[in-house]
């Protein structure tokens, strides 16, 4: 170890030649030659202090009595155990003594596994599937409802069993594979008829989305529920397509993008709250009116946020916007890819937008030409991108060098040298240095 902390190792090659080599140059290189030495080096130590050990309780023994020595003796035999080690990624080697594993690692496997318990589930009828979603909510893959062969009668729920089924919900639209639930999930269950409720409708009440009404539970109908923000709906209030993918409308519209921040709020024409959302990855000219209960539903902390910094009521729109124009105007045009070989169809350009920073810029697509205000400051920026990368060195070099030579040598600095102190500086005197500096 040097004196830095810094452990290396002399390493010897087959040439006979030594070298000293940093550890973490060595471990990447030769990690199990490494692991060798120190496992070499662990044993000798071993045996080293079991010799010592050994020979200080030899000599304990000859000079105390017979209760000393053997309460010494069984020290000994105790300090004498065998011990396990391990070796780390790093290379570092840990030992722990068997009497250390005997005394907790054997209790940690002493709880028996539960014992499996099986329940009768009906089999669902064609209909009862139709008015489902083909994936599970919690691992969204697919699954068998009445099993692979439709012969699965009893099922065996939590993480450790065997994938048998998809059970469907009684009163929503949800699905969920058996070894998905959790194994102490009997409230999940009908002791009498063996059917099965998902945890967002048990012993729950709650509103439909779209029309703002309380569900019914009674009815023996099934709710629409979103496999993703878990939102019902009335079978009526939804399109019956959306049963199948088990996502709703808005999930299924704003499924790849995620929202950055909240920008305003307002009241639509049905009376229900909006939210103005900035995408990320997307610039200010893609901003959306989203459901508040979406974004309340998936984004929670987003929302709380936005609450809390904000009173209620609906946003105020200055001059007819909400956020400045400026931000949905290219400014600089960092990078442009191209549709073709030519260059001559933009794809998609890096922009840095007015009023932003370097660090805000984004890749966006171009505005279009109906949007007179956008379409012009993206064609100024194009056209500084293009004459920057465009760079086309003066000609006739050698013949400029030779005339900027020619007239610094056509007249000499002698002739302007300052010899004395200019008349327009008054005052006092200037010091050498400074009138060298004036000149």
């Amino acid at each position: 170890m040097s004196a830095t902390g810094k452990i290396s190792y002399c390493v010897q090659f087959l040439n006979n030649e030594t070298a000293s080599i940093p550890a973490c140059q060595l471990q990447k290189i030769c990690h199990k030659l490494v692991e060798d030495f120190e496992l070499d080096r662990f044993k000798q130590s071993t045996v080293d202090n079991d010799r010592r050990r050994s020979k200080r309780l030899t000599k304990r023994s000859d000079s105390s009595s017979d209760e000393t020595s053997s309460s010494e003796s069984d020290d000994s035999d105790d300090d004498q155990q065998p011990s396990s080690f391990t070796t780390t990624r790093s290379g570092r080697i840990q030992t722990m003594p068997k009497s250390y594993q005997q005394e907790f690692h054997t209790k940690l496997n002493t709880k028996k596994d539960r014992k499996e318990k099986y329940r009768k589930v009906p089999f669902y009828s064609d209909d009862f599937i139709k008015r489902h979603s083909i994936h599970c909510f919690r691992c969204y893959k697919t699954g068998y409802p009445n099993g692979s062969r439709n012969d699965t009668l009893e099922v065996s729920c939590g993480p450790t069993r065997q994938r048998t089924r998809l059970l469907l919900c009684q009163t929503c639209s949800l699905s969920c594979h058996n070894n998905c639930l959790p194994a102490l999930n009997d409230h999940c269950f009908d002791t009498q008829t063996g059917h099965y409720t998902c945890v967002k409708c048990k012993n729950k009440t709650f509103d439909c989305v779209g029309c703002q009404k309380i569900i019914d539970k009674t009815n023996n109908k099934v709710l629409f529920r979103c496999k993703s923000c878990f939102r019902p709906y009335h079978p009526r209030c939804i399109n019956n397509d959306l049963y199948e993918e088990g996502d709703c409308h808005d999930c299924a519209t704003f499924k790849d993008r995620q929202p950055q921040s909240i920008l305003a709020q307002r009241k639509n024409s049905e009376n229900l709250e909006e939210l103005l959302i900035k995408w990320k990855d997307e610039s200010f000219r893609h901003v959306n009116w989203v459901s508040a209960s979406w974004v309340q539903a998936l984004y929670t902390t987003l929302y709380a946020y936005y609450k809390k910094k904000r009173d209620d009521g609906d946003s105020e729109p200055k001059k007819g916007r909400y956020f400045p124009i400026e931000w949905t105007m290219i400014e600089r045009i960092l990078n442009v890819e191209w549709k073709d070989k030519n260059k001559q169809q933009v794809k998609r350009v890096f922009a840095v937008f007015k009023d932003t920073d370097y660090g805000d810029a984004i890749w966006d697509e171009p505005p279009a030409e109906d949007e007179p205000e956008l379409y012009v400051a993206y064609k100024l920026a194009l056209e500084r991108y293009i004459r920057a990368t465009k760079v086309k060195p003066p000609q006739k070099m050698k013949q400029l060098i030779a005339d900027i030579r020619r007239l610094a040598n056509a007249e000499k600095y002698e002739s302007h040298e300052l010899k004395a102190q200019p008349r327009y500086i008054e005052g006092g005197v200037l010091m050498q240095h400074q009138l060298e500096a004036l000149k």
